[in-house]
């Protein structure tokens, strides 16, 4: 992350406080060795006392945060979403990190619900990140409906030798460019790099 120079990091499958990662707050340890802002959203309980859910990474400050619930169908595993007013070199925008369900249908129910919490609650430009568990042709038409435009991407998992590309970065109010996956063993997605620039 650190090597990356990243302005806007978004983190998902993050571990607050759980025995399996030795209590440790991952989001703040990331935050303070790469010198970031954080904001964390948790999404489920790890056994008593721990917490998993999507962490927000800036190279600026994060003026507000709220985390919301997603819409589940059934009975399935609890999904999040973090929403932030972020201000980076002056500029201030608004980003949403989540992780959505592995069922396509609430995926999409879920996809559909960040975008219609992003046009009420976050002023533009807006930034969406995360690991949507979609492939493109299932996120495009939902994106396009909130005047989103995805960046285009590449297979991200798994990250021995990817194969599906369920995890992506969409804007509206930014050009979206450059886009690189990047080779990493420190997860099973690779991470995803893309440059943005401010429309017009």
């Amino acid at each position: 992350m650190a090597a990356l120079r990243a302005d806007v990091v978004a983190l998902q499958e993050v571990d607050v406080f759980a025995l399996r990662s030795r209590f440790a707050h991952q989001a703040r340890r990331l935050a303070v060795a790469t010198a970031m802002a954080h904001a964390f959203c948790p999404a489920a309980r790890v056994m008593l006392v721990g917490k998993l859910g999507n962490a927000l990474l800036v190279r600026g400050t994060i003026t507000d945060a709220s985390c919301e619930r997603l819409p589940m169908i059934g009975r399935s595993t609890p999904r999040s979403a973090l929403f932030s007013s972020v201000e980076v070199d002056g500029m201030r925008f608004s980003v949403a990190v989540t992780h959505l369900s592995i069922r396509r249908q609430e995926a999409l129910t879920q996809l559909g619900a960040v975008c219609a919490l992003l046009a009420v609650q976050r002023v533009e430009p807006w930034l969406l990140m995360g690991d949507l568990n979609l492939r493109p042709a299932d996120v495009d038409g939902v994106l396009a409906t909130a005047g989103l435009v995805r960046a285009a991407g590449s297979p991200t998992r798994p990250s021995p030798a990817p194969a599906f590309e369920i995890d992506h970065i969409a804007a509206r109010g930014f050009e979206l460019s450059r886009t690189t996956v990047v080779t990493s063993d420190a997860s099973d997605h690779l991470p995803i790099h893309v440059s943005a620039t401010v429309d017009g």
